[in-house]
């Protein structure tokens, strides 16, 4: 069927309130997009618009149809009021914004408002979209009540009100193009097994419906059921089809016959096909018993649709098991028949025994009981025993009792399991069958050493021809930790164990040694402490943690350079889940030395040239025994030395006295270090002071042999130096100086409280021309003299040369002659004028 096929409606004008709207007063309206008649599987678009409205802002509206024929999908706002519209609501089948308590299937819900905007007169609010499900027909209509479906104007005042003025709320019906299939009847028989029934398939069309239905059957396996044609074509109304069908077996079996063409959903009706038959069934379908014994199963012949008539019953088992009826038939009149079974045997083991039924003109029909013949009941009772000390590394084995009854003796086998938990949970670790013989069960096989840990043991029977199987209760037992021990040893740096004394500036680490069970290694952390004593007392010095390694212990960092005195070491083992922790023994070490001190440590004052003194001493300390060299560094000006170079230290000498001498002719303070070195010892020294203080020389005027010369001359200067010291007689040096440089250096011996004259050559070769002051000064007392000043000329110097400072005094001479001789000429010529114009 094509869109062009189908009639033309409208949609409005349906419903509880088709209209029309009263004359002038808003109405709200459905109405449809299209005015097709819609197909089944198709789309449908319905608009809500409005008519004759004043001026409004926001609405509140629910359409409801039957989600069955038209399913709602979407809502679309058309009107936005210029953009401004917010929705409070879209709700669509009770899922979307804002869904309320009416909302739900074949609801579209619809509410908003506008803030500052309006509108009037007609138009449309918002479309809504549905899918076509099915036929024949819907009412669309509006939702009241609670929540009413309304228009509000821009004051909040209602202007439509459905629940109010339903005439102003024009509802509408949508009819659907579609078409439907039925059977009559619906339920075919009871009839025979392999006798066919029939039903009359009836394909109705709907709002105009035309076109060809395919028809297709389908039925459960056993059940044979077809049509006599495979469509059906209308063209105006009904059109039939006959059903046919037939099963093997009794029962009630349901066949559908659909219905489908292209464009729309497919249509389906059930017919059910009742066939007469009967079944036989036991209750309880499994028996147990021990052998000797017996037990019972009801037998139940159950008829299926009408099922009359007698059915025989024949019991079969295999051999060894007896089964028998109380009756060998049933007649089944109306209801259900029941028979008893029972079932005994001597032998134990699991059987099958079958129950048939079977009637004339019916197929036979039987039941199967599952038998489990037992044997005399069992005891199984074990005994764990440890091999050791409970502790990790001991192993255990487990023993086992079977108990039966007096005069029948169980035989067969024993299995033993051994868990690594407390609980016999879990796979077991290990497994051990043993073979009863007589009432003597052998033990389990030895777990072996264990770890700290839970663990268990249980044993199961496995039975005979005459014993059911039994199990132990779990034997749960525990290995605790063992204990541990934790060994150190203190070495030097190379490695090398330590000597009674350790040289002080060695370097020393602890090694460790944890032992405990063999075949469990220790793991876990261990603590080196270190002390500044000799009786590990707390606190430590340091501590350091490491970790263990395939049961190795790493050795500690090594300390700094230890100086004199007493130290010690332990470890501390944390412990692991087989071992309790353990702590070492205390490990005690004593470093030696020297030490070097000076009395006094500051010699004090001393006159130049006079000596003073210190006594270095050397101490051995913690029983230090060997040599120590003892070297003297002074400082440069100061002589410096030591009666002896070496001491030797023992256990009957425990220290010696050494002898320091310090002299000195410069006055100033000066430092003196006496160093004292001992093999695999560090270097110790000690640091004397003392003043040596500067001589009082006088020197007087120096005087020159010349005090004009030419390069190449000699000049001697002589200066009388008096030492004013208090001492003994001692050597300095006197300097010559020509202006700032120094011409001669002349060493002196001074007697403290004499005078001396000394006599200082100048060879004046190599030097250059010019003319400077002389001087002469004592560096070790400070003193200087100023002397005359000397003229040194080059050798080829002529006497009338402008260079020649003798030339110059010469023209001096001249000139202060030649200018007194005018003067005095003047004068006399004066006085010659004078005399000459005076009166006789």
């Amino acid at each position: 069927m094509t869109a062009a096929n189908a009639p033309r409606a409208h949609a409005q004008g349906g419903g509880p309130n088709p209209g029309p709207c009263p004359f002038g007063a808003p109405c709200l309206s459905i109405v449809p997009e299209e005015q097709t008649l819609p197909a089944a599987g198709g789309i449908l678009t319905l608009k809500v618009n409005f008519t004759n409205f004043p001026s409004f802002n926001a609405w509140d509206i629910s359409v409801k149809t039957n989600n069955a024929v038209l399913n709602p999908q979407s809502i679309s706002i058309v009107e936005t009021f210029g953009g401004t519209f917010s929705a409070t609501t879209r709700c669509v089948n009770g899922s979307g914004l804002s869904c309320t308590g009416n909302d739900g299937a074949g609801v579209a819900h619809s509410a908003g408002f506008s803030l500052g905007a309006s509108d009037a007169g007609n138009g449309t609010l918002f479309t809504i979209t549905y899918s076509v499900v099915a036929g024949p027909a819907t009412n669309v209509t509006y939702v009241t009540g609670t929540e009413d479906s309304s228009v509000s104007a821009p004051d909040g005042s209602t202007l439509v009100s459905c629940a109010a003025t339903p005439n102003q709320c024009l509802t509408g019906s949508v009819s659907v193009v579609d078409f439907s299939v039925t059977a009559n009847p619906t339920s075919i028989g009871p009839v025979g097994i392999g006798t066919p029934g029939s039903s009359t398939i009836t394909v109705a069309p709907e709002n105009g419906f035309i076109g060809t239905v395919d028809l297709a059957v389908s039925a459960p396996a056993g059940v044979t059921a077809s049509l006599a044609s495979p469509s059906v074509t209308i063209t105006s109304g009904n059109q039939t089809d006959m059903l046919t069908a037939s099963s093997s077996s009794g029962g009630t079996f349901g066949i559908n016959v659909t219905g489908s063409i292209s464009g729309f959903p497919s249509r389906k009706t059930t017919v059910t096909l009742k066939v007469t038959d009967f079944s036989v069934t036991a209750h309880p379908s499994t028996l147990s018993f021990v052998r000797g014994t017996n037990d019972i199963s009801n037998i139940t012949v159950t008829p299926i649709n009408g099922f009359t008539g007698t059915v025989d019953l024949v019991a079969s088992a295999p051999s060894g098991v007896t089964a028998s009826l109380a009756t060998l038939s049933v007649t089944i009149t109306s209801g259900n028949k029941n028979d008893t079974l029972t079932v005994s045997s001597s032998t134990t083991g699991t059987y099958l025994v079958n129950v048939t039924g079977s009637s004339p003109g019916f197929p036979s029909h039987n039941t199967t009981l599952t038998v489990t013949v037992t044997g005399l009941s069992s005891s199984t009772s074990s005994t764990v025993i440890n091999d050791g000390t409970g502790t990790t590394g001991s192993s255990y084995h487990d023993a086992a009792a079977v108990m039966g009854v007096t005069g029948t003796t169980p035989t067969g086998s024993l299995t033993y399991s051994f868990f690594t938990n407390g609980a016999c949970s879990g796979t077991a670790k290990f497994t051990h069958t043993v073979s009863l013989s007589g009432s003597t069960v052998l033990n389990s096989n030895s777990t072996g050493p264990l770890a700290s840990g839970s663990y268990a043991f249980q044993a199961t029977y496995n039975g005979d021809v005459n014993y059911t199987a039994s199990t132990s209760s779990c034997e749960a037992f525990s290995v605790a930790k063992a204990a541990s021990t934790t060994a150190t040893v203190v070495v030097l740096e190379s490695g090398a164990a330590l000597t009674p004394l350790v040289a002080a500036g060695s370097r020393v680490n602890d090694t460790a040694a944890v032992t405990g069970v063999t075949g469990f290694i220790a793991t876990g952390t261990l603590v080196y402490n270190f002390y500044k004593n000799n009786a590990c007392s707390v606190p430590s010095f340091s501590s350091q943690n490491v970790t263990m390694s395939n049961g190795r212990v790493p050795n500690s960092l090594r300390t700094s350079p230890l100086a004199a005195g007493s130290y010690s070491f332990n470890a501390t083992y944390s412990g692991d889940a087989n071992y309790f922790g353990s702590k070492s023994t205390c490990e005690s070490f004593t470093v030696d030395d020297f030490s070097i001190t000076a009395n006094p440590a500051s010699i004090g004052n001393i006159a130049s040239g006079v000596s003073g003194s210190s006594i270095i001493t050397v101490v051995a300390v913690n029983g230090f025994t060997g040599t120590v060299n003892l070297v003297v560094a002074p400082s440069i000006g100061l002589s410096a030395s030591l009666n002896v170079s070496s001491v030797v230290l023992s256990s009957t000498v425990t220290s010696k006295a050494v002898l320091l001498v310090v002299n000195g002719t410069l006055g100033g303070a000066y430092p003196v270090v006496v160093n004292g070195t001992s093999s695999g010892f560090p270097f110790h020294n000690v640091l004397v002071s003392t003043t040596v203080l500067a001589p009082l020389i006088a020197a007087g005027t120096p005087t020159a042999s010349a005090t004009s010369v030419t390069i190449g001359d000699k000049v001697t200067v002589t200066v009388t130096l008096t030492d004013n010291s208090v001492g003994v007689p001692f050597t300095t040096t006197v300097w010559l100086k020509w202006g700032g440089v120094t011409v001669v250096q002349k060493n002196v011996t001074l007697t403290p409280g004499q005078s001396t004259q000394v006599s200082l050559v100048w060879d004046t070769s190599g030097y250059a021309a010019g003319s400077d002051s002389l001087s002469v000064s004592v560096p070790a007392s400070g003193t200087t003299s100023s002397g005359p000043t000397l003229t040194l000329a080059s050798a080829g110097s002529s006497l009338f040369s402008f260079g020649n400072p003798y030339l110059l005094v010469l023209l001096g001479v001249i000139v202060v002659i030649v200018v007194a001789s005018s003067v005095l000429l003047l004068r006399r010529a004066g006085r010659r004028s004078a005399s000459r114009s005076a009166p006789n």
